[in-house]
């Protein structure tokens, strides 16, 4: 997870199943179409806990 007015990157793509973006913190963000509705999924994962 970025640090407040880190920088972010995307070092690394992957078009596969939608497009996954590895970030230079090392965090994925992976953007993919719904398989049965008209909508755009994101999901996020983050190398440190949010909490």
């Amino acid at each position: 997870m970025a640090e407040q007015d880190q920088v972010l990157d995307v070092v690394a793509m992957d078009e596969t199943d939608g497009l996954r973006m590895i970030l230079n913190t090392g965090d994925i963000v992976h953007l993919r179409p719904s398989g049965n509705a008209p909508e755009l999924r994101c999901y996020m994962e983050f190398r440190k806990s949010l909490y």
